[in-house]
């Protein structure tokens, strides 16, 4: 049943990511804004319910650690799996023109800042509301800059323009459904063939809360935009660091126990983000070659964490 359950789930979530794929570029033509834009209010908004529910819901019951380390994992997967893979299918990624410089850096800084915040062992709420407080800033920049607001009031006289928000409403649901049933089958099938429970936590937790990005990446590569899942990958990262990190120390302050738990990730995420920011300026390091690069630093923090563990 576990098997027959896992299976199920991808299917539903192969499925959701295609339409997504499509209803988004439909919704980004509504709106006269770039892929980009989109991708990363929209989908990437949608895609971290699942690291939200974890960090809310873990301040609630006082183990805001989860929801330290969640966050960090995911980042790393979502720029080293997530983007590795887009550059794999794609060989070359054009982001010129689409993204600007001054974006990419800030959305790296707010990815670094719970790190820095973090270095005194603590998130405490006046950290949280900092953290909340960027990602509000660096929103109303994103979306100023793109006349969002103002688009969106002419796209409402489309009727076409509701019928896909609806379909997006619809869809995302179920992606992130059957992405939280694929997860959950996962861990049966993990614990059916005794694999650690270290290996469980540290990379079905992490790429489990990163497989609507994973799926929604190949869905808009087979549907030509790739693009879109770039957006929301850097959407991703920033919701991920900055919104639901910083929400979670509102609700309680977040106490680490150890900070060398988080010497490893702390690097492995420092590394991918400076390749993010240098990608993106340069314009000439988003190519296969990268891509796979980008899966050997992932492989490297998942021996190093191994070894730790």
């Amino acid at each position: 049943m576990a098997f027959l359950g896992l299976a199920v789930s991808l299917a539903v979530l192969i499925w959701s990511g295609g339409v997504l794929a499509a209803v988004l570029t439909r919704l980004s033509r509504s709106l006269h804004v770039s892929s980009f834009v989109i991708s990363f209010v929209l989908m990437a908004g949608a895609t971290t319910l699942p690291e939200f529910s974890v960090g809310v819901i873990s301040s609630l019951e006082g183990t805001g650690t989860l929801a330290f380390g969640t966050v960090i994992g995911s980042n790393i997967a979502n720029i080293a799996l997530v983007l590795g893979l887009l550059l794999l299918l794609n060989g070359r990624l054009q982001v010129k023109g689409v993204i600007r410089r001054r974006e990419a850096f800030w959305a790296a800084v707010l990815a670094l800042v719970p790190l820095l915040l973090a270095a005194d062992g603590r998130l405490s709420r006046i950290d949280g509301a900092v953290l909340v407080l960027g990602f509000c800033a660096y929103l109303a920049q994103l979306l100023h800059n793109a006349r969002f607001f103002h688009k969106m009031d002419e796209a409402r006289a489309d009727p076409t323009f509701w019928r896909d928000l609806g379909l997006f409403v619809l869809f995302v649901a179920l992606l992130l459904l059957s992405s939280r049933w694929a997860v959950h089958f996962a861990v049966q099938i993990a614990d059916l063939l005794g694999v650690p429970v270290f290996v469980i936590g540290l990379f079905l937790v992490a790429v489990g809360t990163s497989l609507p990005e994973i799926v929604f990446a190949i869905r808009a590569t087979l549907a030509k935009n790739p693009l879109l899942a770039f957006g929301d990958i850097t959407g991703a990262v920033v919701f991920n660091a900055s919104l639901v990190l910083g929400t979670a120390a509102l609700i309680q302050p977040i106490v680490l126990e150890s900070l060398k738990e988080y010497q490893v990730a702390a690097v492995a995420l420092f590394l991918v983000l400076t390749y993010l920011v240098l990608a993106v300026h340069t314009g000439r390091m988003m190519s296969r070659v990268w891509g796979i690069a980008l899966f050997a630093v992932y492989a490297v923090f998942t021996a190093l964490e191994w070894t730790r563990g």
